[in-house]
């Protein structure tokens, strides 16, 4: 009997401690996501600035982020795990996309952050004014 309850004991043991592990994992995942989701943030918004304040062309933009052109004719920049710009490609865990959208009278621009295996993190569009009206 002593042992019956012994093995019960353990077994209410193991099964809380395999509860509570798993808890502490998908905690470290949400902070991980929600430390990923922030940073992009930052950087989208950062990048969008700028393409707002060289009234939308995304050529003086990407000179201003010392950002790379892809074939697409993409603004890209690269970020390592601790979101430093980086061109190597081995260091790369996340990618900032700008894209102009054609068609518009306003220039208007897709910022996307993604990690390096093409999940979205972040999306943000942003139109830049580029002046000439009326002024007092």
């Amino acid at each position: 009997l002593f042992l019956i309850e012994m093995m019960v004991v353990i077994l209410f043991f193991a099964l809380t401690s395999a509860i509570c592990v798993h808890l502490f994992v998908q905690s470290y995942q949400s902070a991980k996501h929600s430390e990923a989701l922030t940073n992009g943030v930052l950087q989208a918004q950062s990048a969008a600035e700028v393409y707002k304040s060289t009234a939308g062309d995304l050529g003086q933009t990407a000179t201003l982020l010392s950002a790379a052109w892809s074939a697409d004719k993409e603004l890209v920049l690269g970020y390592d795990a601790h979101w430093q710009i980086t061109e190597e490609e081995v260091d790369i865990a996340y990618v900032l996309t700008m894209s102009e959208s054609q068609g518009t009278a306003v220039p208007t621009a897709e910022v996307l952050i993604s990690t390096a295996d093409g999940s979205e993190v972040y999306r943000l569009s942003v139109k830049a004014y580029q002046g000439g009206g009326h002024q007092p």
